[in-house]
């Protein structure tokens, strides 16, 4: 899924990715704070979370470079 048009790629941009053991993998594409695209591969139980942080715009403004660590909890932000 992902959300941009083509001036998106004129901003600031940077990918973030995160791998496991269980054959998972995450990476998303981070502009400006906010994530515009997101490649989930395997079981990872982020689908919902990234179609809503995709389609909300919502602003991760420090952290951008972390938020797909372990100990970050993406689900706070829809609470």
């Amino acid at each position: 899924m992902a959300a941009y048009t083509i001036n998106v790629y004129n901003r600031n941009r940077t990918c973030v990715s995160i791998a496991d053991e269980e054959d998972q993998l995450v990476r998303c594409v981070v502009v400006e704070n906010v994530i515009v695209g997101a490649l989930l591969i395997g079981e990872t139980d982020m689908e919902e979370t990234m179609e809503n942080l995709i389609l909300n715009r919502t602003d991760l403004s420090g952290i951008s470079e972390t938020f797909l660590d372990p100990g970050v909890d993406l689900d706070d932000y829809f609470d």
